[in-house]
This record gives structure tokens, C-alpha cells and sequence, in this order.
């Protein structure tokens, strides 16, 4: 059954979204920590924020729904090599439910001081595959791919750190854009460069009932 629900390796097209939401959640941390901070000096608006954090939410709830359905459908067919399906396909389900969990925080303007602790949580597992992906030797690049890894993984560990009102909340909330940008610099490349051999790859490929020429 689950090789007859198996169409495609769909992994490069994850990796980019993974890389654009990395950024957007940098993006996120900047809005809320680095703008938030000015935003007790009476140099932001309040509305300003509130409207970023609104459109930051849906896009959070829209592709962590996506990520979500994929996820699910990745976790019973297992589209990759053997053990790869383990960091790579399984915890894109997961993925998805965060962001939709962020995404809810995010629009009805609860404290993300309350999610920072749960939000933390999901690091440890992250963590874990990148050590997974660096001991196993998974994927074509197993060196950036498992620090892609880990560096989410320290990124979701640090959120008590940065959400929680500190003298240093703002300089943590710094290195975690940094940290977010340079995993989302490797998801992209890594996702690009899929996307150009899944073409090669797949090129032979036809549906059941056959083809149609184009062009």
C-alpha cells in the first residue's frame, strides 16, 4: 500500500521551505526581541508589531499545515534510501505542528514568554538527528546537513533565553538570528541542489498512463 501512495521525492522542495522559514522566523526573532526591546523605549509602535506578528502567524500556520499533511504522508510511505527516512522525513510532521502552534501564539498575541519553555523542548530531538546524520554518515553532505540540525536545535533551545525579559535576552536574540540565517543558507543550497539532481534522477520516470510529449 505504501509503495502504491509513493510518487516522488519531495525533499528539495521541503528544504527550501525549511530554509525560507528559517529566515522568517529570524525575522520573527528580530521583530519581537530586537524591535520589541525599542518597543518599551516608546520607539516602536505597538501596532507595528502586533500587524508583523499577525502576518508572521499565518504564514507559520500555513506552512506548518503543509508540513504537517507532507509529513504525515512522508512517515507511512518512507520516500528516501532506508535510514535516511528517520532525520529527514519523520520529524517534518513535527515540524509542522510547531509551526502551526507558533503560528496560533503568533495572531492571537499571546506572550511568547509562555511558549518559550515547550518551544525548547523541541530542540532536544533536533539535536539528537544532527548526531544521527554525523555518526551514520546520512545524506550526500553529512557534515552540513548535521550541523543544519543543530543549529536549529540550539536555536529552539535557546527561546527561554531570548523570550523571557533579561539583561541579555537582546545580545542571545542577536546570535540567534545568526544562527537561524546561516542554518536557512544551508537548507537552501542544500534544497537547490536537490532540486536540480531529483530532475536528472527522476527523468526517466512515467505515470501509469504514460506520457504526453511537450514542446
Amino acid at each position: 500500500m505504501a509503495q502504491r501512495l509513493l510518487f516522488v521525492d519531495p525533499l528539495d522542495i521541503w528544504l527550501m521551505l525549511l530554509g525560507t522559514t528559517l529566515l522568517v522566523a529570524a525575522y520573527g526573532v528580530y521583530v519581537n526581541v530586537i524591535r520589541g526591546s525599542s518597543l518599551e523605549a516608546g520607539k516602536v509602535s505597538t501596532i507595528d508589531v502586533t500587524s508583523a506578528n499577525k502576518v508572521i502567524g499565518l504564514y507559520f500556520f500555513f506552512i506548518g499545515l503543509y508540513a504537517f499533511i507532507t509529513g504525515i504522508w512522508g512517515t507511512i510511505t518512507w520516500p528516501l534510501p532506508g535510514g535516511n527516512n528517520i532525520p529527514l522525513i519523520q520529524p517534518w510532521a513535527l515540524f509542522g505542528v510547531a509551526l502551526m502552534i507558533i503560528g496560533v501564539v503568533l495572531w492571537t498575541g499571546i506572550s511568547l514568554s509562555h511558549l518559550a519553555i515547550p518551544l525548547a523542548t523541541l530542540g532536544i530531538p533536533v539535536i539528537v538527528y544532527a548526531f544521527t546524520i554525523w555518526l551514520h554518515r546520512l545524506t550526500k553532505t553529512p557534515e552540513i546537513s548535521g550541523l543544519m540540525y543543530f543549529l536549529i536545535g540550539v536555536a529552539t533551545l535557546s527561546a527561554p533565553l531570548i523570550f523571557r525579559k533579561s539583561a541579555y535576552s537582546r545580545t542571545v536574540g542577536w546570535a540567534v538570528i545568526v544562527i537561524l540565517v546561516i542554518a536557512a543558507a544551508i537548507a537552501l543550497y542544500i534544497g537547490i541542489s536537490a532540486a536540480y539532481g531529483h530532475i536528472e534522477s527522476w527523468r526517466p520516470w512515467r505515470p501509469w498512463y504514460g506520457s504526453v510529449p511537450v514542446g
